[in-house]
């Protein structure tokens, strides 16, 4: 899906991992999912007390909801580009300035570099 990204090193933040990790539970097939992601070697990022005062303004300044601001203010904390299939995300993203990888929603977002 994001093909472009896999020359990248990936961050995800540990929210994130968290959600993407719901829908393989649900369907018991968790430790399936756990295997085959484990070759993407991300790095996956903690949330602490210093990134809720970036998060509080990225709220204030967005309709994001708390999910999708974490995965913002993580790009914009790393300085990365951002992967998405969210168009409110992206739109959010590149309106910030960040390189935006949003294959479904590619007629909705220009990027900045």
């Amino acid at each position: 899906m994001f093909i472009a990204t896999a020359s990248s090193e990936l961050a995800i933040s540990a929210l994130t991992q968290a959600e993407v990790m719901v829908h393989p539970h649900r369907a018991d097939i968790l430790e399936e999912f756990e295997r085959n992601i484990a070759g993407l070697q991300w790095d996956v990022q903690g949330i602490d007390a210093r990134d809720a005062r970036e998060l509080a303004i990225l709220r204030a300044e967005t309709s994001l909801r708390m999910p999708d601001l974490v995965v913002l203010q993580l790009a914009l904390k790393l300085g990365a580009g951002l992967a998405t299939t969210d168009a409110t995300l992206a739109r959010e993203a590149t309106h910030k300035g960040l390189e935006v990888c949003a294959p479904a929603v590619t007629p909705l977002v220009s990027t900045n570099r």
